[in-house]
């Protein structure tokens, strides 16, 4: 082949190459997808891990409950958080409680309505090209935007939030050491994280709606034993009391009737 032929068909596939690429289609930038919650640093989601819990030792209910998510405020109100941890910290006598955090992770919620003091995202702008148009006029796209998503509207796919171990430390008069792990759940507010606080945080047992109460109730009695191993008492597993030494129980041990209030007087 001559130097000649080679040049011209050199030539003949460039301005072919150049031919296409100026009749090909543009490939557009995808849309970004709105973000739907805004993301905060895992170190505030401990820092706020850190407030609760030093305001749960120093008794101090409002500075807690001031850490919860809003929406939680109707179906919690302050009056009931400080009542249930009021009422824990008064049965169980406690004497001292002390709390520590771990390391936050990301957890998915289920989905949810957008919080009132999150703006709905704008219209997101959207090409409306013509398949069947030119490679020229293709390009072009219009401004038309899609409807703006409604305020009230059920987010798509998982909530983001961030989960945080607590272990917490009870020192009681009435229940002695009790040692708790519990978990933190929170969600990204307009200015941070805020807890999603449920009864389940003090206790697993009371759920959502759970309570407390302090049910008292006496033990058996127990035996009644002489130096020499002889019983003179006992309660039988069908919880009836037995003498059996009988009469000679009561001359022994002696008898216990009513107390009346004359009784007391004297």
């Amino acid at each position: 082949m001559s130097r000649q032929s080679l040049v011209a068909r050199l030539a003949a596939a460039a301005l072919l190459l150049l031919v296409t690429a100026c009749g090909s289609e543009p490939t557009p930038e995808p849309t970004p997808v709105p973000t739907t919650f805004p993301t905060a640093p895992p170190e505030a989601a401990a820092d706020l891990a850190t407030e609760y819990l030093q305001a749960w030792a120093a008794d101090d209910y409002v500075a807690m409950y001031a850490t919860l998510d809003p929406i939680l405020h109707e179906q919690y109100p302050m009056e009931r958080f400080i009542e249930l941890h009021a009422a824990f910290a008064d049965m169980a006598r406690v004497e001292e409680l002390r709390a520590t955090s771990g390391e936050p992770r990301m957890v998915a919620l289920l989905p949810e309505a957008r919080p009132a003091d999150f703006p709905a995202p704008p219209p997101t702008p959207r090409s409306s090209a013509d398949p069947s148009a030119s490679a020229a006029a293709s390009a072009v796209s219009t401004s038309e935007p899609t409807p703006a998503p409604s305020p009230d509207a059920i987010l798509a796919g998982p909530v983001p939030g961030m989960a945080v171990p607590i272990q917490i430390s009870v020192v009681s008069e009435r229940f002695g050491d009790l040692n708790l792990e519990r978990a933190l759940t929170m969600v990204r507010g307009r200015d941070g994280w805020l807890i999603r606080w449920s009864p389940s945080v003090m206790f697993p047992e009371l759920g959502d709606e759970g309570t407390l109460r302090l049910d008292r109730s006496l033990g058996p009695r127990g035996r009644i034993v002489g130096s020499d191993g002889t019983i003179w008492a006992e309660t039988r597993d069908d919880g009836v009391r037995i003498y059996p030494q009988e009469a000679t129980g009561g001359q022994v041990i002696g008898y216990v009737g009513v107390v009346t209030a004359e009784d007391l007087d004297t």
